[in-house]
């Protein structure tokens, strides 16, 4: 599967003359436009592997892992806030937008690459007492717990697959914009705009420089209450 490497979306911050055809990604836990295939972020960015033969070598051998699993298809697909790690060689990177909205690769020790966040985009009642819970990233968890809404963000232990921390969607939630005009920076959030429907449908934010606007609430993904729980940038 492969497509022109002119044709590939702006998001993956590549040379584009380099070679006539790239790898298309899979269908997978993200969408067309906001993942890369495995084998280009290994290639283009990290810069692990020069050809197709030496990432098959590493995947077939478990080297290389994606959110503390390993994966065999040079083309799947990872987005943000995946985690790829190379135990052998203690390297570990998370995927973040940069404030041009591009993909970038963040270096990170071994302990921040056991916690990755998940947005929470859908529940489900299912039989007895407990919730589905559908997350970015494909991610599905089952709970008990009631105080789980949609657009809240979940902090989950890779390594034990539990949740470590709930961080809900409101007014002075620290949240990173993963889409649209701002993609890639960080504000808080001042307040919600509803519109007919009773929910609210935009995000009021300000940054720290205090410039105020507004977003869609599917591009507003909570990383902490006052500061990120994660590694952004330089800051934490």
């Amino acid at each position: 599967m492969h497509l022109k490497r002119l044709n590939t979306p702006k998001r993956w911050n590549i040379a584009k003359k380099t070679e006539v055809f790239i790898a298309k990604p899979l269908p997978g836990p993200h969408s067309k436009e906001s993942s890369i295939p495995l084998i280009v972020l290994l290639k283009d960015h990290l810069k692990l592997i020069s050809t197709r033969k030496e990432c098959k070598g590493l995947l077939l051998s478990k080297k290389i892992l994606v959110d503390n699993l390993p994966v065999s298809d040079p083309n799947f697909p990872v987005g943000l806030f995946d985690v790829i790690s190379v135990p052998d060689y203690n390297m570990y990177y998370r995927i973040l937008f940069d404030y041009k909205g591009w993909l970038i690769t963040k270096s990170i020790d071994k302990k921040e690459a056991q916690i990755k966040p998940y947005k929470i985009v859908q529940k489900t009642r299912i039989k007895g007492k407990k919730l589905q819970i559908n997350c970015t990233s494909g991610k599905n968890l089952l709970t008990a717990e009631k105080n789980y809404k949609v657009g809240d963000t979940l902090l989950v232990d890779l390594s034990t697959k539990k949740i470590v921390k709930h961080l809900p969607l409101k007014e002075g939630s620290f949240v990173f914009v993963s889409d649209g005009t701002h993609a890639g920076e960080t504000a808080t959030v001042t307040g919600f705009r509803e519109f007919k429907g009773g929910m609210p449908d935009r995000v009021m934010l300000k940054n720290d420089k205090g410039l105020k606007y507004e977003t869609a609430q599917d591009y507003a993904f909570v990383v902490g209450e006052k500061n990120s729980e994660i590694l952004l940038g330089e800051k934490k």
